[in-house]
Parts: C-alpha cells; sequence; structure tokens
C-alpha cells in the first residue's frame, strides 16, 4: 500500500474527475498545478502530525479518504488562488465548494483511521 511519503496522493487524473476545467483554470490564472499539489499535501501533512504527532507520515498508508480530502483540498487552493487573481465569481463558488468537501473528506478520513491515541481511549473506556 501507498504511503503519505511516497508521492503526490492526487493525480491530475484525480482532479479532473472532479473538475473538468481544472486545467484551463490552471493556465488562466497562471498556476503552478504541481506546486498546488505538493502544498495541498503539505498542508495535510500538518494536520495529522498535530492529530497525531506519535505517528511519522512515513506511516501513514493512504486509503481513499485520504486521497479525496488532497484531491478537494488541492481543488480547493487552486480555485482559491485563481480568484484571488481574477476576482472572478464563479472561482469564489469553487473554492468553496471544494474548500466544504475538503473539510467532508478530513472528518471522513479521521473517522474511518485508528491513531494510537484512539486505541488508548479505546481500551480505557470499551464500549
Amino acid at each position: 500500500m501507498a504511503r503519505f511519503t511516497d508521492g503526490s496522493l492526487s493525480t491530475l487524473a484525480d482532479l479532473r474527475a472532479y473538475e473538468a476545467e481544472v486545467e484551463q483554470t490552471v493556465t488562466d490564472a497562471g498556476l503552478d498545478l504541481n506546486g498546488k499539489l505538493s502544498l495541498a499535501q503539505t498542508e495535510i501533512g500538518a494536520e495529522l502530525l498535530a492529530a497525531s504527532p506519535s505517528v511519522p507520515l512515513e506511516q501513514v498508508t493512504v486509503i481513499d479518504a485520504l486521497k479525496l480530502w488532497h484531491t478537494f483540498r488541492t481543488l480547493s487552493t487552486v480555485y482559491r488562488d485563481a480568484y484571488n487573481r481574477k476576482g472572478n465569481d464563479k472561482y469564489f463558488l469553487k473554492w468553496n465548494e471544494y474548500q466544504a468537501l475538503a473539510k467532508w473528506a478530513a472528518t471522513l478520513y479521521f473517522n474511518t483511521t485508528t491513531t494510537p491515541q484512539k486505541e488508548r481511549e479505546e481500551r480505557r473506556n470499551p464500549h
């Protein structure tokens, strides 16, 4: 299974699956798509480390929810920057849409993974 540090969590094809115009938007706004993919992964990595500081990113397995989180975070970043450069309300709406989807995917990820802290709590408080 792929690990968080093995490379980009999402591909251009993943982004296109949700947003067919992403490449045109990047071109029109003069953005660096690879830079946005990398930035989104760095931000998610920081959130993962904050949530579970004892789990190194090298040990984080890429599951569907994590990949979705990265895809939506990348698209949110693209449309945020496109909006800030162009001031187009269409970009603002897409920025907000993908930001909400990224939050949903992050919640999904944290609800479907077991962290050492969750394991300790479950042992202390069995249902």
